[in-house]
């Protein structure tokens, strides 16, 4: 198993701007001691739900920060900018980082950032895809004329160009149709939200088995990461559970006013159809019902070494297991920096060794 360590800079109401800056680093810098394999930027806009508008600028950060980890985002959105833009800026953080650095690519999903940027929401596949072939090419060295749906360029080429490889990856959550393109595209995948509302379901990593079988691919989950979005590790076990509640209660409030598919009373796009049931059941679930879900790594770290075992057998039913998780330990900004740091070096030293071989 490989284990990344996942932020958006959130923010409190009574931190300063460059606390969160200054605590997000220090983050990173803590992984990079400890054994992360990557740590992952999301982008978010308009709201203090996250405070990484430019996950390339924070990516540049990092990696003048760290010395070993891979710097990764997770994700950033194509829509919202040109994609040769994009292009040029994993290019740049290829040679910052002495070849550290991963692209994870999404679509977005909240409204009030497409209509922050004058882009419409129903747009966002396509102009995704569209983005995600431009990014691929220019990467690969070409040299390239493009004349598409929502974008243009002529004659363009990447300098400074890539030394080594960025991987690409794209995230999905919950459509089957986009599953279904990264198999046929032969991408990696970044699984937004691989926990299932039925706890016993594969979910993500059976929706994305289940795309490789319909285009006659063999199964394998080698190249995905999953977002675990509910993590906290403290020696003491109540204690964990304790703190982890303020992170729910807050995460929720902060999901149901900045982080909607569409605002309140708003139809769900077509592209997003498969989010309402999991909003639902996020919106109505109970305390007890989030912390008794096998995805839900709260506790000890010897209860968090089970839960991993638990749900690596569990996904065994569906096929090969997923290895590489995305940890989310500070989900809406309410923890002490000192519980942050705690979590963070307890489970790459008291989980970690117990779990790489899974």
């Amino acid at each position: 198993m490989e284990f990344g360590l996942f932020t958006i800079s959130e923010k409190s109401p009574d931190m300063s701007y460059r606390q969160v800056v200054e605590d997000t680093l220090e983050q990173a810098r803590v992984a990079d001691r400890t054994g992360y394999d990557v740590v992952f930027l999301g982008e978010h806009h308009f709201a203090p739900y996250g405070t990484l508008p430019d996950t390339m600028v924070f990516a540049g950060a990092v990696s003048q920060a760290t010395e070993r980890i891979k710097i990764g985002t997770a994700v950033i959105v194509p829509a919202f900018q040109h994609p040769v833009r994009i292009a040029e800026q994993a290019a740049m953080l290829d040679v910052m980082s002495g070849g550290r650095f991963i692209l994870g690519i999404g679509r977005g999903y909240q409204q009030r950032e497409f209509e922050g940027f004058g882009v419409p929401q129903s747009e966002s596949t396509a102009r995704f895809r569209e983005a995600t072939e431009i990014i691929e090419r220019l990467l690969a060295g070409e040299t390239l004329t493009y004349e598409g749906r929502f974008w243009s360029c002529k004659d363009v080429s990447l300098s400074p160009k890539v030394e080594g490889d960025v991987p690409i990856y794209v995230a999905v959550s919950r459509t089957p149709e986009n599953f279904a393109w990264a198999v046929e595209k032969s991408y990696g995948v970044m699984v937004g939200n691989p926990y299932a509302i039925d706890a016993g379901s594969g979910d993500g990593q059976q929706l994305y088995v289940d795309a490789q079988a319909q285009a006659g691919a063999a199964a394998d989950t080698s190249n995905t990461w999953g977002l675990m979005n509910s993590v906290f590790v403290d020696k003491d076990s109540s204690r964990a559970r304790d703190v982890f509640r303020k992170t729910w209660e807050t995460g929720n409030e902060f999901l149901w006013k900045y982080a909607k598919v569409v605002e309140d009373g708003g139809d769900i796009p077509d592209d997003y159809k498969h989010y309402a049931g999991w909003y639902d059941w996020i919106q109505h679930a109970e305390y007890d019902k989030i912390f008794g879900n096998p995805w839900t790594l709260v506790g000890s770290p010897a209860e968090i070494v089970e839960r991993l075992h638990a749900i690596s057998e569990m996904q065994s039913k569906y096929g090969p297991p997923m290895r590489n998780y995305i940890l989310w330990m500070n989900r809406a900004g309410c923890l002490s920096q000192k519980d942050v740091l705690s979590s963070i070096e307890l489970f790459a030293s008291d989980v970690m060794p117990h779990v790489r071989d899974l």
